[in-house]
């Protein structure tokens, strides 16, 4: 008995089919379809599915980095947020409009010129003086606030 053997350049030429040897049985005819299959493979096809996997793999890494970036970007804002206050301002602008706030507040309910007994009139003459000074200085306008609700009576 004689068999022949198949080569690889008997694989590789597309117009002559593979020699098989003629007692065949039913698993070298299966293996003979196979071997038919990879001849006619076109080979376009399987370097289009490679660039199209390095394509894929190229985005879920581009997606991942994103997903990464606005992680990062996230923790970064948070952190500006909380530098801020809660008007969206530094916190020496909040102090600076909330003195003058208070400012025309105590200068309103505080001046001497309210009050008609002359003992509330000088602590009011006194106060509006101190309130005067301390314009632009929130702590120290709060601290007056107290002493004008404790002394004269006043609500604010």
């Amino acid at each position: 008995m004689k068999t022949s053997t198949l080569t690889l350049t008997d694989l590789i030429k597309p117009t002559q089919s593979p020699t098989l040897p003629a007692n065949l049985n039913s698993a070298t005819e299966n293996s003979s379809v196979a071997l038919e299959a990879i001849q006619w493979i076109n080979w376009w096809y399987v370097a289009i599915t490679l660039e199209g996997l390095v394509v894929l793999f190229i985005l879920v890494k581009l997606i991942r980095a994103q997903r990464s970036y606005k992680a990062d970007k996230s923790k970064y804002e948070s952190l500006l947020r909380a530098a801020h206050n809660d008007f969206g301002i530094h916190p020496v602008e909040k102090d600076s409009y909330q003195a003058q706030k208070l400012y025309r507040v105590l200068c309103r309910k505080c001046h001497p010129d309210r009050f008609k007994d002359q003992y509330q009139k000088a602590l009011a003459h006194e106060l509006f003086q101190e309130i005067s000074i301390h314009r632009g200085h929130y702590a120290k306008l709060a601290q007056l606030k107290v002493k004008a609700e404790r002394h004269l009576g006043i609500k604010l």
